[in-house]
């Protein structure tokens, strides 16, 4: 008098792929500004722009990539903070040289 175990739940409709389809049929596409929010990192302002539009593009469709989305908007943002430091650097080096040849100028002595 055995009985099999059955399982109580019907499956869910809608998970995993269709009968008779291989396995990899059932793979969600990876949203392509997603990709190019990593791609273009070298344009972080670029960057930026794409991982916001790609995760708002993610959260309407579902689609894959909110990884690489997030990543390209950590990423973005801390290359172009460490763009703004560079010309922040630039613009202060440029500043203290225009000073020190103005005062030496200035001063009506001669370098000879």
């Amino acid at each position: 008098m055995t009985q099999e175990a059955q399982d109580p739940y019907p499956p869910l409709a809608g998970y995993g792929p269709p009968a008779g389809a291989p396995p990899w049929a059932h793979v969600r596409p990876t949203n392509t500004k997603a990709v190019l929010s990593v791609a273009l990192l070298w344009v972080p302002v670029a960057s930026i722009v794409f991982a916001v539009l790609a995760r708002r593009e993610i959260a309407r469709t579902g689609e894959a990539g909110a990884g690489l989305a997030a990543w390209g908007l950590g990423i973005g943002i801390a290359i172009a903070s460490l763009y703004a430091l560079y010309a922040a650097g630039l613009f202060l080096y440029a500043a203290a040289l225009f000073a020190l040849v103005g005062v030496g100028a200035s001063s009506g002595g001669s370098f000879g």
